[in-house]
């Protein structure tokens, strides 16, 4: 018998929800002007310029996977 086992452990929901806000608000700030936006998730700072939207953007789009329950595909492995 085997069961699948994901060894990233699950950030609770209400993280991952305020990170996505979080996100999203930094992603507005650059697109009105602001020359460097902070993030902070998981005790990691990362920082984004106006130049890295894509890169914020595909954050944003992981963050709601995620809420979705649809990022199942990633990081599950099998005991047997």
């Amino acid at each position: 018998m085997f069961r699948p086992v994901n060894p990233v452990p699950q950030v609770p929901l209400g993280t991952l929800t305020q990170w996505l806000a979080d996100a999203r608000q930094a992603l507005q700030n650059l697109m009105t002007g602001a020359a460097v936006v902070e993030l902070i998730a998981d005790g990691y700072v990362t920082k984004f310029k106006a130049a890295d939207a894509d890169k914020l953007r595909a954050y944003i789009a992981q963050l709601e996977q995620k809420i979705a329950g649809r990022d199942r595909a990633t990081g599950i492995g099998v005991i047997f």
